[in-house]
């Protein structure tokens, strides 16, 4: 056996061992797998991972810096997001766009993101955050993930969602929760040959009616605020977004908003949380 397999003369090495195998190895725990990896063959290498093609993994920060600043006809960001997370994003969101049609969805997410607004959704940060710190009982030990997650997990939910825990949000809060803990985390987003609807009980159907579940909450969420008349006080990220007009004076689909609101949820949740118990733990 070879110290390493060599994919493809325009591809940096991968481990010499079968696609089944690193997919299942990176499923079940990813973290080991890039360490060696790391350790073998530096700061670029190759994941060969089923159902997702080949995975180039950087690590430099020069490598870094020439991903993020390529051209955009270069660098596809958008599709590869969408060959992983598409099925629970969907495909109307700027973390599936690329070029274009990325550039004009930015413009016109930004103005949510500017000014007093981001004041306000800094405001709602703290409160949860202070709320979350003051419950932790002096001298005892938890896991810090699970409460970074939990404190994201309320901030996504005021501030994107502009909801609040009472009970006539309580549904609405329920599938969102699960959706970002089970759906958003479930290891068959990265193996595609696995993402079977087996029926309620099989793993990826479990994932699958979630997200019914949710969507169908989101979107009567969605419907009720359209026929409301638009409140000015309201500063989450869901009541902007009804708000949004395009360069022709079209707003946004209820479809575009649902993806938009859900990629936040995907995207502030959980990678948020585990950064944030990362940094305490260095």
């Amino acid at each position: 056996m070879t110290a390493a397999t060599q994919v493809s003369p325009s591809l940096p090495p991968s481990l010499p061992i079968h696609p089944l195998i690193q997919t299942l190895r990176y499923v079940a725990k990813p973290l080991p797998l890039l360490d060696e990896c790391a350790q073998r063959f530096g700061d670029i290498f190759t994941l060969q991972l089923l159902g997702t093609g080949n995975w180039v993994i950087l690590s430099s920060p020069k490598d870094l810096k020439a991903m993020f600043t390529a051209e955009p006809k270069v660098a596809h960001a958008g599709e590869a997001n969408s060959s992983i997370f598409g099925v629970l994003s969907g495909d109307s969101t700027v973390l599936t766009m690329d070029e274009d049609s990325h550039l004009r969805r930015r413009r016109l997410l930004l103005p949510s993101f500017h000014g007093e607004r981001m004041q306000v959704y800094f405001d709602e940060m703290r409160e949860v955050t202070m709320r979350a710190v003051n419950s932790w009982a002096i001298g005892q030990r938890f896991p810090m993930q699970r409460e970074t997650q939990r404190i994201t997990l309320q901030v996504i939910l005021k501030a994107v969602f502009g909801i609040d825990r009472d009970a006539k949000n309580e549904r609405l809060i329920r599938l969102l929760t699960d959706f970002a803990n089970v759906g958003v985390a479930s290891p068959l987003l990265l193996a595609p040959p696995l993402q079977r609807d087996l029926g309620r009980y099989s793993p990826w159907g479990r994932v699958m009616r979630l997200r019914r579940e949710t969507d169908q909450a989101i979107y009567a969420e969605i419907a009720r605020r359209r026929s409301e008349s638009p409140d000015e006080s309201r500063h989450d990220i869901l009541s902007l977004l009804l708000q949004v007009k395009d360069e022709d004076g079209q707003p946004l689909t209820d479809r575009a908003v649902r993806d938009e609101v859900v990629t936040m949820l995907m995207a502030g949740h959980e990678t948020t949380g585990t950064a944030l118990a990362w940094a305490f733990e260095r």
